[in-house]
């Protein structure tokens, strides 16, 4: 962790490197991924599952249209996220699966949002079981969500992973580009 004596004050141009970068490789219809240290040391097997997917690789495809949707219990999505999400686990008042041949293959949960209190709902996680494609997933479950809850959804798109295409695919619209999020780590606890 860094230490108090020691001036720790990043310039302007510093602290949006890598969203330059970012920026400049979506100019080029590249699409660029950042992991840290701390996810590939310690989530491996998600950041390698989150390079697959965007590389179109992965072996198993599950469509949508052949899972069940049904609601997803705090333990079993807390323990999916933990597994599949680069993120983990987020409290969440629903929280939707998908689920293919009695197997819970995608979730998303949602809950009040925590930066903006305007709208009445936040997707906080959506995820994928590591290693496999499933999809229109988020799409199915977005739908559902909204045939049966009122209001306007709000989400933000990890720029370290995501461009955000499927939230535009699925009718939302960009409101704003955030600056860059910093957490601390000394290699095991991780601070926001």
């Amino acid at each position: 962790f860094p230490s108090h004596d020691i001036d720790c004050k990043e310039t302007k141009a510093q602290q949006l490197k890598h969203l330059n970068k970012t920026l400049v490789a979506q100019q080029n219809n590249i699409d660029l991924i950042h992991v840290t240290d701390h996810q590939w040391n310690n989530q491996q097997d998600i950041v390698k599952s989150i390079i697959s997917s965007k590389l179109g690789i992965n072996e198993d495809h599950i469509f949508a249209r052949k899972c069940t949707i049904d609601i997803v219990s705090v333990d079993e999505a807390r323990k999916f996220l933990t597994d599949n999400h680069i993120q983990g686990y987020v409290g969440s008042v629903i929280r939707l699966g998908l689920f293919y041949e009695g197997q819970l293959v995608s979730l998303a949960t949602f809950g009040k949002p925590r930066y903006v209190k305007d709208v009445p709902w936040e997707l906080l996680r959506f995820a994928s079981i590591r290693g496999k494609t499933v999809v229109g997933g988020f799409s199915k479950l977005i739908h559902r969500f909204k045939r049966d809850n009122n209001g306007s959804i709000i989400s933000y798109a990890d720029r370290m992973r995501s461009n955000g295409n499927v939230y535009a695919r699925c009718g939302f619209e960009l409101v704003r580009t955030s600056l860059p999020g910093y957490f601390w780590t000394n290699g095991n606890v991780v601070l926001s």
